[in-house]
């Protein structure tokens, strides 16, 4: 039984099963909207596990970051919900006027917009792996997102995928629903931190204490 779970095949199905409780379990967590924050912290924990490979607890991991930090990690996740409820508001409002700057407040808003994507998409894994201040976590996602463009803004893709098919094809966005809600932003999780996890191993030029849940 032991060479059975040592092949690789069984290891790739055991991951991915992983990744299909741990979706589940950041779905369901997610549902109250001011907990987007925790959950996310949690996922990023969760998902960092899994790639290290091995057997994971993946609910028990996942509730004890849950709860580490737990406000700390709400304020973070309303600050990022807060941010693309402005961003957002200031879109529609630009698309309804007809000044002749539209063009170039369209893209000072853009830059923003940018800018705060490739802080959201570093925070969280950040937050996962430190334990750090929201104010010196924001700050140290932002030199990371913009320090490491390409990586950063890969992770950025990924995690957008779903709202821009939303956006701008919704029949293909119904016709993957299956898709999100059974792998999709754990699987996104894995793959950012992929991306990520080089540039995070030196947490934007500083030493900080690890973060420890439970």
């Amino acid at each position: 039984m032991k060479n059975l779970w040592d092949n690789p095949v069984m290891q790739l199905l055991q991951q991915l099963a992983d990744l299909v409780l741990l979706n589940l379990v950041w779905l369901i967590c997610s549902l109250p909207v001011v907990t987007i924050g925790p959950a996310t912290v949690a996922m990023y924990t969760v998902a960092r596990s899994i790639l290290a490979g091995g057997g994971v607890r993946v609910i028990s991991m996942f509730c004890e970051a849950f709860a580490h930090r737990f406000m700390r990690h709400m304020l973070a996740g309303l600050a990022a919900l807060a941010c693309a409820g402005v961003l957002a508001v200031d879109f529609l409002f630009l698309a309804h006027q007809n000044t002749g700057f539209r063009p170039i407040l369209f893209g000072l808003l853009l830059f923003v917009c940018i800018l705060v994507l490739l802080t959201a998409v570093c925070l969280f894994p950040l937050l996962a792996e430190y334990d750090l201040g929201i104010k010196d976590g924001v700050y140290r996602a932002f030199l990371l997102g913009v320090r490491h463009l390409c990586r950063s803004g890969a992770a950025v893709a990924i995690q957008l995928l779903p709202v821009l098919l939303f956006l701008f094809a919704p029949p293909w966005f119904l016709l993957l629903i299956p898709l999100w809600a059974g792998c999709y932003f754990s699987a996104a999780a894995s793959l950012s931190l992929r991306l990520l996890q080089p540039v995070l191993a030196g947490g934007a030029e500083g030493n900080f204490n690890r973060a420890e849940h439970g």
